[in-house]
């Protein structure tokens, strides 16, 4: 679950809670994004970028 989303005009963050999250109004496991757990606190663009492979796919 989501605790907190800060949005400012260059950074986009989210405090994770758990091993989901979610961004564009699509959920992804933590595992199945990437093997390394999230930080604390992820840049939502950052992970998209990292893993834009896997993310396509499960968005499509």
């Amino acid at each position: 679950m989501i605790n907190e989303v800060l949005i400012d005009t260059e950074i986009y963050k989210v405090i994770v809670n758990d091993l989901s999250f979610s961004a564009m109004g699509c959920m992804f496991d933590a595992a199945e994004v990437s093997e390394p757990t999230l930080n604390k606190s992820t840049s939502i663009m950052e992970l998209l970028e990292d893993n834009s492979e896997e993310l396509n796919h499960l968005v499509n």
